[in-house]
């Protein structure tokens, strides 16, 4: 998106005024995007089908080559057609083959006019950044990721901050991190001038790593693509960046929601200014990957130009902020983008107060300490509230101090399984703080539906199981989560048997299936034969619920089909249908036609079992091993092996551990014999 958004700057040093409004271009509805270029990621897990589907797709389209980008494995995918980069994407994103595909879209850094002199920082007041340095300045083993317009490395109340070794252009892919645009050097500014050096301004961090990152398009072009925004993000993560600024719009799109999960998989985060429209923007995403911050003015009152929707997470003042410029001069500026940097650079100094404290610690101390604006509690306009520079690097040095609450559900009328439209009533009352109190109570009922409160009462309108998870917050900040499973039935619907098979000895056929309803009155079952080409199905037996076999015996040897279905007052649910051969309709001889084997014995070593026995027969043609696992006091006997010795040697060591029983029974054509004596071995 091509938000050409720039406007009046005032130096302070020259007392010059700039207008770069002829730079100015539409914003929102004239999308500015790269020729040809689509944006995308392969859902997770794809199977090689839909990768051959998807590389059709992307020839049909007239793919010309792709780069993936390594840590976040966006596809940054370039075709022939220009002009088309949006029905592209739409194809991609309805072939269910990508998590989500878009334009490879410009936008510009966050600023907005201003026209008003001020002589001093009063956003440090109100932020009270004075009273939090007394904590710390920052650290510079903190690294800072910043992605703006460019960077003056020579000026002096930022050289000394920016780590040049790590300088990189990222849409040029070098080293040039110039400045044309004076955007960058002023964020980078706001969070990280040097402090008490006697001269110019002091940044939220006074000490800190800034790893200075260029994205801008070129230098007549400050506007940058969103692949671009994503490599600098991937490549703050690859170098060890624990904080991430991005003072440019953009905050909608899933590329940057997709960079942002990999910064924060390498325990960084990043923040993102809302905007500078003035306008609520109700459709966009509130990813929650990373921290969007609105501005306020100094009446702490939501800044003309800011943005206002769910993805503001919190304000922090963006008006007259004055910063750094090229050329060692200095700028008072307005906008998000630099609400953004500052906030971005009171969680390094979260960082620098304790270089242990995570992603979601920085964002519950920012969240947890700010001073509420507007609304009562987490509102559209300033997100949590206005950010609190004292408060949050507290938070960050006294963490290991607290105490995270313990979150328990119970269900006041629990049950096995429960009815469609049955008020479940879920209590979490019992759950605890041992340093503090619970403040928030959250339920999120495993099917996109959310409630609040200590105890809820809900009911579910589709069938299934469902994974509830209770998620309690304490006034640290702190917060802890535990889930639970309901099984939800439609009495009135049965679920077909699965897993029908048949067992043919003889002229008998043992079925046996697996039951998947819990409300059926029993199981008919029903056998077919082909005749004059159709099949005609007769009703054998109606097997009582909860029974899972049922042996059928044939006149004459043929071809049989099998069906069962669970049957009640409301209908009926059938199983797929089998087909089995019947060959042989001779009465199958009964255990003991063969004498049994004796004298069973053997040993367990190194997860071997020797096995040996006593042949008495002489007609068999060899003996049936078979092995079980004892679970409840009872053996579940199948068939390993066969064999015509009168031993056998096992190996178990592929078994989990546990009792182990054998037995052996000799067989001929004629039939089985019975068993052997049982051993049995644990292995552990």
């Amino acid at each position: 998106m091509y938000l050409r958004d720039f406007g009046v700057v005032k130096f302070v040093l020259l007392c010059l005024m700039i207008n770069s409004g002829s730079a100015l271009a539409a914003k929102h509805n004239n999308e500015q995007v790269r020729p040809g270029t689509v944006l995308y990621k392969l859902v997770e897990g794809a199977e090689p089908n839909q990768v051959r589907g998807l590389n059709a797709i992307l020839r049909g389209q007239g793919l010309v080559s792709q780069v993936v980008l390594d840590g976040s494995q966006i596809a940054i995918a370039t075709f022939d057609h220009k002009g088309r980069e949006k029905a592209i994407a739409n194809i991609l994103k309805n072939s269910g083959y990508v998590e989500f595909a878009e334009p490879d879209v410009a936008v510009v850094p966050t600023i907005s006019p201003n026209d008003t002199y001020f002589d001093n920082q009063w956003h440090h007041t109100a932020v009270n950044s004075q009273q939090a340095w007394e904590v710390t300045t920052g650290s510079s083993s903190v690294l800072v990721g910043v992605c703006d317009t460019g960077f003056d490395v020579e000026h002096p109340d930022l050289k000394d901050n920016l780590r040049i070794d790590l300088a990189y252009n990222a849409e040029d892919d070098n080293t040039n991190i110039f400045d044309a645009d004076g955007h960058g050097t002023g964020s980078a500014g706001t969070l990280g001038a040097l402090g008490n050096n006697g001269i110019g301004v002091a940044g939220a961090n006074w000490n800190v790593d800034i790893i200075p990152v260029r994205i801008a398009i070129s230098d007549e072009n400050s506007s940058a693509y969103i692949s671009t925004m994503a490599k600098c993000i991937e490549y703050a993560a690859d170098n060890g960046a624990r904080i991430v600024n991005l003072s440019y719009g953009g905050i909608q799109y899933a590329t940057i929601d997709a960079a942002a999960k990999y910064l924060r998989a390498r325990n960084g985060l990043l923040f993102m200014s809302a905007g500078n429209d003035g306008q609520e923007f109700a459709s966009y995403p509130d990813y929650e990957s990373f921290v969007g911050v609105a501005a306020t003015d100094q009446n702490d009152e939501k800044a003309s130009f800011s943005n206002w929707g769910t993805f503001v997470d919190i304000t922090a003042p963006g008006v007259s902020i004055a910063t750094t410029y090229p050329d060692n001069r200095y700028v008072y500026y307005s906008g998000t983008s630099f609400s953004s940097p500052l906030t971005a650079g009171i969680a390094a100094l979260m960082v620098a107060a304790n270089p242990e404290i995570t992603p979601k610690q920085i964002e519950q101390g920012l969240f947890s300490t700010v001073t509420d604006l507007g609304a009562s509690g987490d509102d559209v306009v300033f997100g949590h509230g206005l950010v609190n520079a004292l408060a949050a690097v507290n938070y960050a040095s006294n963490l290991n101090s607290y105490s995270a609450p313990q979150s328990t559900i119970t269900i006041d009328n629990f049950k096995s399984e429960y009815n469609l439209d049955e008020l479940i009533h879920f209590n979490g009352s019992t759950s605890s703080d041992a340093d503090g109190t619970i403040q928030t109570y959250s339920w999120d009922f495993g099917n996109g539906e959310t409630g609040e409160g200590s105890t809820f009462s809900y009911s579910y309108a589709s069938a299934g199981t469902y994974t509830v998870t209770l998620t309690v917050q304490d006034d640290d900040g702190l917060s802890d989560s535990t889930t639970t499973e309901v099984v939800v039935v439609d009495s009135t619907v049965l679920v077909a048997p699965s897993g029908l098979i048949g067992d043919v000895t003889g002229p008998n056929v043992k079925l046996t299936w697996q039951d998947n309803s819990s409300n059926e009155n029993g199981f008919l079952v029903e056998r077919g034969v082909k005749r004059r080409g159709r099949i005609n199905f007769e009703e054998l037996e109606i097997v009582p619920a909860g029974e899972t076999t049922f042996t059928d015996t044939v006149a004459s040897p043929g071809e049989y089909r099998y069906r069962v279905s669970a049957v009640n007052a409301s209908g009926s649910a059938t199983s797929d249908t089998i087909v089995v051969s019947v060959t042989d309709t001779e009465p199958s001889p009964q255990p003991g036609t063969l004498p049994s084997p004796s004298n069973l014995s053997g040993t367990l070593s190194n997860n071997v079992v020797m096995l040996s026995w006593n042949d008495n027969s002489e007609g068999e043609l060899g003996f049936i091993v078979e092995r079980g696992r004892k679970e409840k006091g009872t053996v579940n006997f199948y068939e390993v092996f066969r064999t015509q010795d009168a031993n056998y040697t096992d190996n178990i060591s592929d078994l989990d551990g546990g009792n182990y029983g054998y037995r052996v029974k000799a067989y001929n054509d004629a039939g089985e014999s019975g068993y052997s004596n049982t051993m049995e071995f644990r292995k552990k």
